[in-house]
């Protein structure tokens, strides 16, 4: 049986001196909470992506845009997830 994490993405505000923003976030399992150390956070048809901390927190610098972010875990079912980002404030 496959088990379902939580994909949990918090857009930063912008770098002042890069001009840069982040997409992170913290993968947990949506059953007990438990983080998921070690997961694999990507972003789909691009070169960019990370592993999860020891927190499960993880942190990928962007440009604003339109990315698919997929997120893979060994038990778990993969899970995609769009998301915007924009230097809007």
């Amino acid at each position: 049986m496959n088990k379902i994490f939580s994909l949990v993405l918090i857009l930063l505000a912008f770098d002042a001196v890069g001009q840069q923003l982040s997409i992170s976030g913290n993968i947990t399992d949506t059953e007990n909470e438990a983080v998921l150390s070690g997961a694999s956070v990507r972003i789909l048809n691009s070169q960019l992506g990370t592993v999860t901390d020891i927190d499960g927190k993880y942190e990928i610098k962007v440009s604003p845009g339109v990315y698919k972010v997929s997120v893979s875990y060994v038990g778990y079912a993969g899970r995609q997830q769009k998301v915007v980002v924009s230097d809007r404030s």
